[in-house]
């Protein structure tokens, strides 16, 4: 039996009713269609933990080289200052050779520093030191002496990728004008107490005074080099090895010879010169130190300035 469709009812204008419209559904997409989107969201999905992978590598390798890069270069900064302060211990305690090289290699198990370290001419127009990539091409440009150099010093990392240079500009301070003959000069009197004893082992002079000199102590006693040892000798400071031991007291025999104590004042001693005892403190500076106080603490300060810049 046929069925016709319900009679649509009209509004008063003549208009259909939408009471009773029929609405249509969305017909559902093709199997294919929805296994295209899926793939495609699949790639872009994987493509992104790709990036996102590929990313976190590079930033943890990059982080690692610059991990190691800065170990290398903290190994080299620390073979450099190594070589510096040696060489300036060196200067310090001196020693005179500008031909000294100062180095340093790795051991039979890998462990240790590697560094070079030089004397070189602090002339400002001289060529500037620089670090080689191998320690055994180490320039040289000798100073004149150790008393006013640069010291620089090279440092490498276990592997000789990274290499550090250190230097640092030194100067001996002013020399004595007139270095004294004696170990004590007194301007005015002089008191020898106590366990005090006086040596002298370049000359036979040990106590200078403008004024009295009193020895009563105990022992109180001065000595001079037994004439059987000779003078010892500056530029050598070996020499020194060679001196005698110290006595313990004035009636001990052998190295040294005992010249005063508090009965006899010997010939080792000069008491009331008026050539000391009428200088004026400024005279009496000037003459052992070649300059008045105010001029010798400017020179002392103009090369520590000098030094700060050159660091």
């Amino acid at each position: 039996m046929h069925r016709h469709p319900p009679p649509v009812a009209l509004r008063p204008e003549g208009r259909p009713s939408t009471r009773y419209r029929h609405t249509s559904r969305p017909r559902p997409l093709p199997h294919r269609q929805r296994g295209a989107i899926a793939l495609f969201m699949t790639v872009i999905i994987l493509l992104a933990v790709t990036l996102t992978v590929i990313f976190t590598a590079r930033t943890a390798s990059m982080e690692q080289r610059m991990s190691a890069n800065e170990v290398r270069a903290k190994q080299a900064a620390n073979a450099a200052q190594a070589g510096l302060e040696r060489a300036v211990a060196y200067v310090q305690g001196g020693g005179i050779d500008v031909n000294q090289l100062f180095l340093a290699d790795l051991d039979a198990n890998g462990a240790g520093m590697i560094y070079r370290a030089r004397l070189w001419d602090p002339d400002p127009n001289a060529a500037p030191p620089q670090c080689p990539e191998n320690p055994a091409a180490m320039g040289t440009n000798n100073p004149d002496s150790t008393r006013s150099t640069l010291i620089y010093s090279c440092g490498w990392s276990d592997d000789l990728s990274a290499r550090k240079v250190a230097m640092i500009r030194t100067e001996a301070g002013p020399s004595l004008g007139f270095p004294p003959t004696n170990p004590v000069i007194s301007k005015g009197s002089t008191l020898v107490n106590g366990n005090a004893r006086v040596f002298n082992l370049f000359n036979n002079l040990t106590v200078w005074a403008g004024g009295e000199l009193d020895l009563n102590g105990n022992p109180g006693n001065t000595f001079v080099r037994a004439p059987e040892y000779p003078v010892p000798s500056l530029e050598n400071l070996t020499d020194l090895d060679l001196l005698p031991g110290k006595p313990a007291n004035c009636q001990a025999t052998g190295k040294y010879i005992c010249t005063s104590n508090k009965s006899v004042i010997g010939h080792d001693i000069i008491d009331y010169d008026l050539s000391l005892s009428s200088l004026s403190g400024q005279d009496f500076f000037r003459n052992f130190m070649g300059m008045n106080p105010t001029d010798y603490k400017k020179m002392l300060l103009l090369l520590y300035r000098q030094i700060q810049l050159l660091i």
